[in-house]
């Protein structure tokens, strides 16, 4: 191979690489368009929309169990019924799983806010409905998508290390708490002090236990805790108002796929401490502008699914398929090339399908709700997908929260009440 075919191959493989770095950073840091996120969702403004297909596919499974879980929220004598949805940068933002958090809640009460993950501790955004900050900042931060980890790697796929003996985690959150649930990774630090921007310092009591829990004697919407104690990395808060009713945690990391929570030793075990009765797997959309091949996709989603049911025998799991998106062309001596629709997202879909009706887990099927082949173009228009061709704007992820909450509450409801 001569000079000139050299450095021909070496220019296009920096090429080629720029863009895909570029993509890369789209998907684990996007940047989502708040276009009216608090606004009524009208859907007869999107007749591309099928709604024939909003529903839940069981592929014969017996969700029977799941539906008196779900009727025992209901009424007298309540019950707790908790949902995980787990997912990539379309789940972190959390503007669609708000919308399902806010419509079960409406139907069965509210149990709280769930799972707060410290995501701008760690430099990435985080959900709009609450903030976690930690002093001094002095630690050490990783997140899932950017390996190596300078820390362990809790199941949230967000770990901070604090570098101080002792530290102070600082929680405000839209929905008042009077119990939380902290998840820490190597030795469980003591509480030196729990004090609350309204009611000044409180009385708590605290358990140091695997999964440590403070309950407070009364409800708030933001508190202070101070820890004493080295060689443990926070991962997550988990706030609850002790009422019975819904409780549903938002999971999500930028970037994410399957093979992403495989990566996490031990993420199966960990996550089943959060009881869930339901848990939504909202991923495939990365693994399209990955070169994974279509076995590679299964084995993923294999490895992830069989460690969660290992874990969770009780396991209850609802699949969803990603919607199809854009992707930029790479143009030689061109930095941005043209928007095409990334087809892998179909093929993506395909393997979902396929893989959910063979193990007979039920799928919820929003590339097809969407609107299909060809609806990447129309939700654009509409201003449902974000310039970026890939995240929705948040109309568009309260659209899609608002249209699985009614599959969902539709599939749990029959033959429950």
């Amino acid at each position: 191979m001569n000079r000139c075919v050299l450095f021909i191959v070496f220019f296009l493989s920096v090429l080629y690489s720029s863009a895909d770095d570029a993509q890369n950073e789209v998907r684990e840091n996007p940047r989502i368009e708040n276009n009216g996120a608090d606004n009524p969702v009208d859907l007869s403004l999107y007749p591309f929309i099928d709604k024939k297909a909003n529903e839940i596919s069981l592929n014969g499974a017996d969700w029977s169990a799941l539906r008196r879980s779900y009727s025992g929220a209901f009424g007298e004598g309540r019950d707790l019924f908790t949902v995980l949805h787990l997912g990539d940068s379309h789940i972190q933002a959390d503007f669609s799983t708000s919308v399902l958090r806010a419509r079960l809640s409406s139907l069965c009460g509210s149990a709280g806010r769930g799972l707060l993950v410290p995501f701008r501790a760690a430099g990435t955004n985080e959900p709009l409905d609450y903030s976690i900050s930690i002093s001094p900042a002095d630690y050490v931060a990783s997140r899932l998508l950017r390996q190596p980890w300078e820390s362990d790697m809790p199941f949230t796929g967000i770990g901070i290390a604090p570098m101080s003996e002792e530290f102070t985690v600082t929680i405000s959150c839209r929905s008042a708490f009077d119990r939380m649930r902290f998840f820490f990774l190597g030795s469980v630090p003591a509480v030196r002090s729990v004090i609350s921007k309204e009611k000044g310092p409180l009385v708590f009591a605290y358990s140091e236990t695997e999964s440590p829990a403070l309950l407070l004697p009364e409800a708030v919407s933001s508190v202070e805790v101070t820890f004493s104690g080295r060689g443990c990395t926070f991962g997550a808060v988990e706030v609850a108002n002790g009422s019975a009713g819904v409780l549903v945690h938002g999971l999500g990391n930028n970037g994410a796929t399957f093979s992403s929570y495989n990566t996490i030793g031990g993420f199966a075990e960990a996550v089943s401490t959060l009881t869930p009765d339901l848990y939504i797997i909202s991923l495939g959309t990365n693994e399209a502008f990955s070169t994974v091949s279509e076995e590679g996709m299964k084995a993923s989603m294999d490895v992830l699914l069989s460690s969660i049911r290992r874990a969770d025998p009780e396991a209850r799991v609802l699949l969803t398929t990603p919607a199809e998106c854009f992707r930029r062309v790479r143009r030689r001596g061109r930095r941005r090339g043209p928007m095409v629709v990334n087809h892998k997202v179909a093929q993506m879909r395909r393997v979902m399908l396929d893989y959910a009706v063979a193990h007979s887990i039920p799928l919820y099927d929003w590339y097809a709700v969407s609107g299909g082949s060809g609806s990447a173009a129309k939700r654009k228009s509409a201003g449902l997908l974000g310039a970026d061709g890939i995240h929705d704007t948040a109309i568009g992820y309260r659209l899609a929260g608002s249209l699985l909450a009614e599959a969902l509450e539709s599939a749990l409801s029959e033959k429950c009440r």
